[in-house]
Formats: structure tokens, C-alpha cells, sequence
């Protein structure tokens, strides 16, 4: 509920949570945190915080659960998240999850659209849309960590075919 929805941003609460031994304890310290930071679990910046951590890291992996070592090789700077190039590794390999997301929102859109206009929609397609926007409430929702996204790609790559075949088939009626 803090920062951008990390546990690095909410590792004191994580640390003073773990250190209660009592559940009912836990359970009246989560209550507290929650009703003391509402205000910025709602807020415009927290929440955009959360989705920039969770949609655009450039990285299915975690930092606050690694720990820096260098080996000092060039593959190790282009891997290892304190590496001098991997910013630029992360972007390139990253590409295909934005390729994704794009696919699946023009798809969603112009779904919604044919739904309105009475027009049937696939069933892979719907079902998939429905898998991604419960993947998005549970990230939302969950610790803000795209790690959480690793079990989810199937889904997505079926999400991202279910689209393009859509799509692709919209173009080819309009050029018949």
C-alpha cells in the first residue's frame, strides 16, 4: 500500500509483521496499516506506480531478493541486473511483453466495439481477455512484483495469437 506496491517499499511492515508470533496480533496490525495508509493505496501516484512496476520493469525478476555478485564478464554485464548493459538487454528482451499488451488492448477494444455493434466474439478470445484482466486485478491487488507474471505467460501468448488472429481476420474482411 506503500510507494510502488513492493515489498522494498513495504519491507517494514513485512519485517514487523513476520516479527509477531500471534495471529491475532498480525491480524490487528495488518487492520491498522491498512486503515493508516488507504489514503495512498487509492491515490492516482501510488497506483501508477504499481502498474509501471508491474507492466513496464523491462524484467520478469525481482532486486529485492537478489544479491549483487559480479563475475566481471561482459555476459555477466549484460544479464545481471547491476551489469552495465542491462538496462539495454532488459529493453530488447522485454519487447515481445509490450508487443503483448498492445495486441491485447487494440483487441479488446475494437472486441468491445463488435459487442456493441451485436457482433459474436470467439470464445478463446473472451476467455483469454478475462484471464488478463484477472491477472491485472490480482497484481493490483497482490505485491506489486512482475515476477508474479512468470506462471501467466501461457496465458498471454494464447491471449496474444487469440488477438492477432482477430485482428487479422477484421483486416481481411474489409480488404474482401
Amino acid at each position: 500500500m506503500v510507494g510502488d506496491g513492493s515489498w522494498l517499499s513495504n519491507r517494514e511492515f513485512a519485517n514487523t509483521l513476520n516479527s509477531i508470533d500471534s495471529k491475532a496480533l498480525k491480524e490487528e496490525f495488518a487492520k491498522e496499516y491498512i486503515k493508516n495508509n488507504i489514503s495512498e493505496g487509492l491515490s492516482a501516484t501510488h497506483i501508477s506506480a504499481k502498474i509501471r512496476n508491474n507492466f513496464a520493469g523491462g524484467t520478469f525478476s525481482s532486486k529485492d531478493y537478489l544479491s549483487e555478485t559480479s563475475d566481471g564478464t561482459f555476459l555477466w554485464e549484460l544479464m545481471a541486473p547491476w551489469g552495465k548493459y542491462y538496462w539495454r538487454t532488459s529493453q530488447y528482451c522485454f519487447v515481445y511483453v509490450f508487443l503483448i499488451y498492445t495486441f491485447m488492448f487494440i483487441g479488446s477494444i475494437v472486441a468491445v466495439v463488435d459487442l456493441a455493434r451485436g457482433n459474436d466474439i470467439p470464445f478463446v478470445k473472451v476467455i483469454t481477455d478475462i484471464s488478463f484482466f484477472g491477472i491485472v486485478l490480482f497484481l493490483m491487488i497482490w505485491e506489486s512484483n512482475n515476477r508474479q507474471m512468470y506462471n501467466q505467460l501461457p496465458v498471454l501468448v494464447v491471449n496474444l495469437f487469440a488477438n492477432t488472429e482477430y485482428l487479422l481476420g477484421k483486416v481481411h474482411k474489409r480488404r474482401v
